[in-house]
């Protein structure tokens, strides 16, 4: 789902294409001498009709599949999060277990490497749970957003059907009333055209809705970016009090060096999954 509204707005563009009924003005305008204007104009009521029912037709259908694919890239993106998370916590797993295995018996480290996996583990729930609130969020309010530009699209054409229908019910009055065909011509193409311009004033309306789904983004941007800045910012703390322990009771510089190099190992495979996993969350949650 881009949310850059290019999907969307074939909504919007499809309420414009009913104005293309208007040309049919002047099929009524164009009544030479000796045609029946009011028969024309019945002509026309027809024509109108049945393009606008036409029209309305395919914007329900446009929503049907939007809302289908919507579903479809939700529960794509859920799985693909799923999957890499699931990938993701293996790898960690086999990192602690190779560090357990580097640090022998001594209970002191495995104590220290005991409360590093605690800290870990919670910095990525934390995360995690962050970003699953975000997305639930953006997704609310991009489904609050579709929803208020469906109500304005329905009633933009309501309002635009309702012009056109008076328009040439007004008409057909005349006609019955004996009124000047001259007239009766010009009035309708006056009445068609400023039904056009109210559709077209709504029609821009409703475009502008696609800055809330902007506003939305930025924030949701925000969230996440935070959220992984505080992960890595808990990342380093773990790793910090980490080596300290390790460091305090090792015996040689050797056993520094290998647990060190071990462990930071371990700390960049988590890092690289949670960038990952948030460049996925952004790129998806805007389309």
């Amino acid at each position: 789902m881009n949310i850059t509204m290019n999907k969307g707005i074939s909504l919007i563009i499809g309420l414009a294409i009913v104005v293309s009924m208007v040309p049919f003005t002047a099929y009524a305008q164009g009544s030479s001498h000796g045609r029946n204007t009011c028969e024309r104009i019945t002509q026309l009521s027809d024509k109108v009709n049945s393009r606008l029912d036409a029209q309305t037709e395919k914007i329900a259908a446009r929503r049907t599949e939007q809302a289908r694919k919507l579903s479809d890239r939700k529960a794509d993106r859920a799985s693909r999060i799923e999957e890499k998370r699931t990938e993701a916590d293996t790898k960690r797993n086999d990192r602690f277990a190779h560090l357990e295995e580097q640090l022998g018996d001594d209970p002191v480290k495995l104590a220290a490497l005991d409360e590093f996996k605690l800290a870990v583990r919670d910095a990525f729930e934390t995360r995690r749970a962050i970003i699953d609130a975000a997305n639930d969020s953006f997704r609310a309010e991009v489904d609050l957003v579709l929803e208020s530009r469906n109500v304005d699209v329905d009633a933009a054409l309501a309002e635009f059907r309702g012009s056109v229908v008076a328009a040439i019910d007004t008409a057909q009055a005349s006609c019955e009333a004996g009124d000047n065909p001259s007239e009766i011509r010009a009035e309708l193409k006056a009445s068609m055209e400023a039904a056009k311009a109210e559709l077209k004033e709504s029609k821009d309306v409703i475009k502008n809705i696609s800055e809330s789904v902007r506003d939305a983004i930025s924030d949701h941007k925000d969230t996440i970016a935070a959220a992984v800045d505080d992960f890595k910012d808990a990342l380093k703390d773990a790793k910090d009090a980490f080596r300290d322990a390790v460091r305090a009771a090792s015996e040689s510089d050797d056993e520094n060096d290998d647990e060190e190099e071990s462990h930071d190992e371990d700390e960049n495979d988590d890092e690289e999954e949670s960038d990952d996993e948030d460049e996925n969350d952004d790129e998806d949650d805007e389309e």
